[in-house]
């Protein structure tokens, strides 16, 4: 049984006898067409034998040699077919953990039930603890052995993954086009593209060599391009078996609007218009003004996302199997990654955003006024109107965010009869401020609540004002105009730089930056309004 059979084998199996079928189709007709024009140039129509000059001889030859190689690609594509129909037979008689196979009216159909990926959640192997393995054993090793094979597998899905276009091989591919980034452009789309294509053959028909010497040598830092080494660096998807230490997420940077991260260069630029072109009522027989509209480039600089954590080899070593300390390290950054990169798309967003400065009713908030339109409901009427009229913008609002502690104050509120003002929609709302779904905000994020027309989000990284007053403020703004570029993230092990004292460096890092394209799309809300929150008993 050859080793490494994977989940999208099975199903390939099939496609492969029958592509066998067609490609000896093929050769043989290429082959039938050879012959007939040996014969035509051999022999007369009445079938004497033509007297050939040294072209006819030279080309003669070429049609025998080009027929001799059909006939050995023949017999190749024979022995492929044979080795299917055995292998298939074998799967049959066996059962194969996960693959169905079934034959109906001669044809045979292979099914796949499931197969569990060699690393990610719930899994008994450690992907990091693997990768040092490979690095600093001796190839003689039994446990490199180990850790090769299961790297091997684990190459193989991935390759697999990305050929199907799963969540997971969506994801892959982003972390591919960091991994074998190269300086010449159609380099790197072929090794992406390589990558691609091994992923529709099977375990068995691959060359383990190649990616043997680029995981041994790399030792996760680097990859090959060629032979689908790359594919042993993608880092696996991993569940938490653990208490983790739980952080803010990136609500604000998730409702922007996302764009692929170039491939190359350290700044994005991108072309805008500063002042419009010239249109004036004409007069017959009068002259055409000309007034030609101003350009020039926005221009987002690329930031940089790093971190990383010192692993212990005897704590990877000894640590219990349903626990697995590296991975909880790789967990950690993740989660200590977005809510800083959530609070640089912030800082890049309002950097330039129209500042609208409120004082509520003397330094004290209030949702509404007793008359006219006051209060942070008039205020929020206030951004977007002034969004609408604002010239060379002229843009809707789409979202509406608060801190997490200033809406749940606002979701508290009522009139001065004691009613509350934001009604959940069980509660049957009437004339109520804003309405919030089932009445649960969460943690972050959408709200299930429309504030004056706004669908109400919260995040708490929006950052405080006022120096120690640390007044909250909250921020209006058509967010598909916030363009955000991000590169996916690259894990490295990094064994070689502490091996003298048995310790890792686990590293993260990537590439993001972010690109307003109107300074007017965006506007905060910020004041002595915002001042401390109370609650009256």
């Amino acid at each position: 049984m050859p080793r490494g059979f994977g989940r999208q084998d099975s199903v390939s199996h099939l496609t492969r006898l029958e592509s066998h079928i067609s490609i000896v189709e093929r050769l043989l007709e290429t082959r039938e067409e050879l012959q007939q024009q040996l014969d035509k140039l051999v022999y007369t129509p009445t079938g004497e034998h033509r007297k050939l000059s040294d072209a006819d001889c030279d080309r003669g030859e070429r049609l025998v040699k080009d027929r001799d190689d059909l006939d050995v690609r023949i017999k190749d594509e024979h022995e492929k077919w044979s080795k299917q129909n055995r292998i298939t037979e074998a799967r049959n008689a066996i059962g194969l953990h996960g693959v169905g196979v079934s034959t109906h009216n001669g044809v045979t159909n292979v099914s796949v039930t499931g197969e569990p990926m060699t690393y990610g959640g719930g899994r008994p192997n450690s992907y990091y603890a693997d990768s040092i393995t490979l690095s600093r054993s001796n190839v003689m090793d039994p446990q490199y052995r180990g850790a090769f094979e299961r790297m091997m597998s684990w190459s193989h899905q991935v390759e697999v993954e990305v050929a199907d276009g799963s969540t997971f091989g969506k994801v892959a591919e982003r972390q591919l086009c960091e991994v074998v980034r190269s300086d010449n452009e159609v380099r790197h789309r072929a090794a992406i593209e390589e990558v691609r294509s091994r992923g529709r053959v099977a375990a068995d028909l691959k060359q383990d060599g190649t990616e043997a010497r680029a995981i041994a040598s790399g030792g996760g830092a680097t990859a090959s391009a060629s032979g689908g080494g790359a594919a042993a660096f993608i880092t696996p998807v991993f569940g938490r078996p653990y208490i983790p230490y739980r952080e803010y997420g990136r609500a604000f940077t998730d409702q922007c609007f996302h764009a692929p991260l170039p491939d190359y260069g350290l700044a994005i630029y991108k072309p805008q218009v500063l002042g419009p072109a010239g249109v004036t009522q004409f007069t017959e027989g009068g002259s055409v003004t000309e007034v030609d509209p101003s350009a020039g480039f926005a221009v987002a600089t690329l930031a940089i996302f790093a971190g990383e954590v010192t692993l212990s080899q005897p704590v990877i070593d000894r640590t219990s199997p349903d626990f697995r300390f590296d991975v909880m390290c790789e967990d950690q950054l993740r989660r200590n990654y977005d809510p800083k990169f959530d609070k640089y798309v912030l800082a890049q967003a309002l950097g330039s955003a129209t500042s609208q400065s409120w004082t509520g009713n003397s330094g004290v908030f209030v949702m509404t006024s007793a008359s006219g339109a006051g209060g942070f409901y008039g205020q929020v009427g206030k951004a977007k109107a002034a969004m609408r009229k604002l010239e060379g913008t002229v843009l809707n609002a789409t979202h509406l965010f608060l801190d997490p502690s200033r809406y749940e104050n606002m979701a508290a509120w009522s009139d001065s009869q004691g009613r509350p003002l934001v009604v959940p929609d069980n509660a049957g709302p009437f004339n109520a401020v804003a309405n919030s779904g089932d009445g649960d905000a969460g943690i972050e994020g959408y709200t299930g609540t429309r504030f004056n027309g706004l669908p109400v989000f919260t995040d708490a990284n929006i950052p405080t004002t006022n120096g120690t007053l640390y007044y909250d403020q909250a921020v209006v703004g058509s967010l598909s105009e916030v363009e955000v570029y991000e590169g996916a993230p690259v894990n490295r092990v990094l064994p070689q730089t502490l091996a003298s004292s048995l310790e890792t460096i686990l590293q993260r890092y990537s590439y993001g930056t972010v690109l307003v394209n109107y300074n007017g799309a965006v506007t905060t809300i910020n004041g002595t309004g915002f001042s401390a929150i109370t609650y009256t008993n």
